[in-house]
């Protein structure tokens, strides 16, 4: 498929594309007269990982500064990245520093060199016979790596404290290096401690939380085998629930000789009503204001109730919800909420209200889904025609997190899905309404440089497009889906404007980088179209756009600043660039 790209956008594109991905390595934007230089190393990744790791991007170096002070400052650097490399199984690396001063443009320099890299041959440990499953293979056969030696011995004791030893620690490892062979041999010496089984349970600074509350979560009966993983499992979900701003699970100050492993919980509760308001700024879409109030704890027992507000130029929105935590047992809860609604857009005007009851439920940590029956009324106008609905769903979703952070994840997987099956109770049909969106997070530096790719598809089945209300279309464009684009004008038109379709595609990828403390920026593309079959018909029209953005990462999520620009506009229907702040 050809698609035409403007040229300015394009070269405003790759530009940026090109900043970000070259800067990894030798940061372009650091302020004269000093540039970094990192040698030795070949593969790009452990380069820009050096990179991030040292000082200059966050404190540039002064063109008149000490050249005493600016070598003891980055010799602390210098050490910071030897210890990277030894982590990364380079066990003989070593970093040298020069500063080559120059009139107009001087250069730090690390120079790396003992890069060989050493395999691990054999893994030993004394003190315990019984090791976890596959837990050598995890360094057998694979390069020394301090970060792997270490976190394996974590996983040697956290195995032994799920079987009954509480104390169970790592009392000294050693690695002994083979220079002929580049082979490495571990040993561990491991002190199990006295056994202990599960004991009762205390708690203080409970104050208009019940008892119960806590009781409920506890899930271990005294006198079973002490497990650390189900007391980090009551810590977790006390700390989960919201409603306490300190948790502390430690063991109770008994004799721990009596093999008997009794929990004290220090819980500190957190303030019952929140306020937050939030504003937001898209230029196809204009201002939004939102405001919300929370009551975390109604009766006690942990019952949420919640009102949102948005109010934009062509959008105002209220919702109620009601959540009544441990419904019927205790890892599912019940929400009950109305919604009310009024939306204008190029699209359409709707109007609705819309009651639900849904249950929320976890099967593990990773998984969750949510189901439950909802009655919406609507009354919508598109192309000068009016329609009311009246009808009643049965949405089911399903969750997998494997996501590092859920507001700012940098690694791991993640997937949502779902359908939702309409009946219309004054025309008599229904339809299907699926959606499905996994997403990928690679560091490709640690926690600074990471790459982000998102997928969404969609289907509407059972009904053609004229039997669905114009707001549960599909629509593409925004700064939810491709930015560059206006809000919903991506997909089939008529008359000139959007009337939605019955399925849907968006990709996104993402590179960000932190470069700073709670600063970041990315570079990203998107891509997607709404198309009028069920089934998406890829030979149609694909629009494109990128751009940059800006980061500001905070402890409820990260401050967006986002460019975009439409790589293959359509002749007066995008403009050259829109921008979104939220």
């Amino acid at each position: 498929m050809k698609i035409p790209i403007h040229p300015n956008l394009a070269a405003a594109a790759g530009a940026g594309w090109f900043l970000l991905a070259s800067g990894c390595i030798t940061m372009p934007w650091t302020p004269a007269p000093y540039r970094l230089e990192i040698v030795g190393i070949e593969d790009k990744e452990v380069t820009a990982a050096l990179a991030a790791l040292t000082d200059l991007p966050a404190r540039p170096a002064k063109p008149d500064q000490d050249p005493r002070r600016l070598e003891r400052r980055y010799r602390a650097d210098a050490a910071k990245l030897q210890r990277y490399l030894e982590a990364r199984g380079l066990a003989h690396a070593e970093v040298s520093l020069d500063i080559e001063q120059k009139r107009k443009q001087s250069v730090i320099r690390f120079t790396i060199s003992g890069t060989n890299v050493y395999t691990v041959r054999s893994v030993e440990v004394t003190g315990w016979d019984v090791l976890p499953e596959q837990w050598t293979h995890q360094l057998v056969g694979q390069p020394l790596s301090y970060a792997r030696i270490d976190e394996a011995g974590r996983r040697l004791v956290r195995s032994l404290q799920n079987q009954g030893y509480p104390s169970a620690a790592v009392e000294h490892k050693t690695v002994g290096l083979d220079h002929e062979t580049q082979e490495a041999e571990v040993r561990y010496s491991v002190q199990a401690g006295a056994p202990a089984v599960m004991g009762s349970w205390q708690v203080d600074g409970l104050k208009r939380v019940d008892p119960r509350f806590v009781e409920r979560r506890v899930p271990w009966v005294p006198g079973d085998v002490y497990q650390r993983s189900l007391v980090d499992q009551f810590s977790r979900q006390l700390s989960e629930s919201g409603l306490f701003s300190y948790v502390g699970v430690s063991r109770a100050d008994e004799d721990a000789r009596t093999g008997v492993y009794d929990v004290a919980v220090h819980l500190k509760e957190q303030r019952r009503r929140t306020i937050g308001v939030g504003a937001a700024y898209q230029s196809d879409t204009g201002p939004e204001a939102r405001l919300q109030w929370q009551h975390r704890n109604l009766f006690g027992m942990g019952q949420k109730f919640e009102l949102d507000a948005k109010y934009a130029e062509d959008l105002w929105l209220g919702l109620a919800v009601l959540t009544l935590p441990d419904w019927l047992r205790g890892d599912q809860d019940l929400n009950l909420g109305v919604k009310a609604s009024e939306e204008s857009t190029d699209a359409y005007l709707v109007r609705y209200g819309k009651v639900f009851l849904t249950v929320q439920h976890r099967w593990s940590e990773s998984w969750s889904g949510t189901f439950g029956p909802a009655l919406r009324e609507s009354v919508s106008e598109q192309l000068d025609a009016d329609e009311a609905y009246l009808q009643v769903s049965f949405p089911v979703t399903l969750f997998w997190n494997g996501r590092d952070d859920v507001l700012n994840p940098t690694r791991g997987f993640g997937v949502a899905g779902g359908i939702e099956p309409f009946y219309d109770l004054e025309e008599q049909f229904g339809f299907f309404k699926s959606m499905v969106t996994p997403a990928v997070y690679l560091p490709l530096a640690g926690e600074t440089l990471v790459l982000s790719s998102r997928l969404t598809l969609g289907s509407i089945s059972g009904v053609s497009l004229d039997g669905i209300p114009p707001d549960l279309r599909f629509y593409v464009g925004g700064g939810q889906s491709i930015r560059g684009y206006q809000y919903q004008s991506v997909g089939p038109r008529e008359e000139g404007r959007p009337v939605g379709g019955k399925s849907l595609v968006e990709a996104s990828v993402e590179l960000r980088w932190r470069f700073w403390r709670n600063l970041g920026t990315v570079v990203f593309l998107d891509g997607g179209s709404a198309y009028e079959p069920e089934i998406s018909d890829f030979r149609e029209s694909f629009q494109w756009g990128t751009g940059l953005g800006f980061r500001y990462f905070t402890g409820v999520g990260p401050v967006r600043i986002d460019v975009g620009l439409p790589l293959n506009p359509r002749d007066g229907i995008d403009n050259d660039y829109e921008f979104y702040i939220s």
